[in-house]
């Protein structure tokens, strides 16, 4: 058994980008991602079942526990289990980190706890407020306003989220602002591939069928090999003017920690 795991974990708000991250970064040949955990759902991301995925199903044959998974589905936070089945995961791919975007507080509080099972390198995302609160209007229109959140509980939401990453600072590892990361997306990953003394990429080269992570805003049809940023509209002028009231706070949140990410 390893005496750490090499850890990465994406942290942010909801709808910022985790998932796109998450996905380029572990592009990388020594970068295995688990995703968001999400194994309640028995579905890995190349449209299998955990149990008909052979990557999951060798993973899951040479588990020590072979209740692991059972036991993440009902506490994905459950560090000894995480543990069991990270090993399983970097021993069966041969790659030197584990790369998790769940954005769970809980479970980052409790792997710095247990400093001496993780080696954590967290990784914080912010993305303009705003954004978030288009995104969850255009959830609502999509869905017939039966998903997605008001103005209000998305404006508090992610004020929360940015409280955390606030917290958070010190124990970063590496600050990426969204807007950027689409602008230059392998710059900003070269960026923390060199913190990991991992060799950089010169190219984007996803094969979307070869994805075994767990739960994200998933999309097939989504060619990661060329990004476009999504041009957000959907609030009215009074939406608008009532959304940069109340996301005031995080914008000023979001604004001091990309200070320190360039200080």
């Amino acid at each position: 058994m390893r005496s750490k795991i090499n850890l990465i974990s994406i942290f942010c708000a909801p709808k910022s980008g985790s998932t796109l991250l998450e996905v380029l970064l572990s592009s990388h040949k020594l970068i295995t991602s688990i995703g968001e955990r999400r194994f309640e759902f028995k579905k890995c991301n190349c449209e299998k079942s955990l149990y008909d995925c052979n990557f999951w199903k060798k993973i899951i044959s040479k588990l020590p526990n072979k209740n692991a998974f059972e036991i993440l589905a009902d506490n994905k936070d459950d560090i000894k289990s995480n543990r069991e089945v990270f090993e399983g995961m970097l021993n069966y791919s041969n790659s030197n980190f584990i790369l998790e975007s769940s954005k769970s507080s809980k479970f980052i509080d409790k792997c710095i706890k247990n400093d001496q099972s993780f080696n954590l390198n967290l990784v914080t995302l912010v993305r303009d407020p705003i954004d978030l609160v288009q995104i969850q209007k255009k959830k609502r229109i999509i869905n017939n306003y039966k998903k997605g959140s008001t103005i209000i509980k998305t404006s508090f939401f992610v004020f929360l989220y940015y409280l955390k990453q606030l917290r958070y600072l010190k124990k970063t590892f590496h600050i990426i602002y969204y807007d950027e990361f689409m602008k230059d997306p392998i710059s900003e990953l070269n960026s923390i591939y060199r913190k990991l003394n991992l060799d950089p990429i010169s190219n984007l080269k996803v094969n979307n069928y070869d994805i075994h992570s767990l739960g994200g805003s998933f999309a097939k049809t989504r060619n990661y090999n060329i990004l476009r940023r999504e041009n957000l509209n959907y609030l009215t002028g009074l939406e608008k003017l009532i959304a940069r009231i109340l996301n005031l706070p995080s914008k000023l949140i979001m604004k001091y920690i990309l200070y320190k990410k360039n200080a």
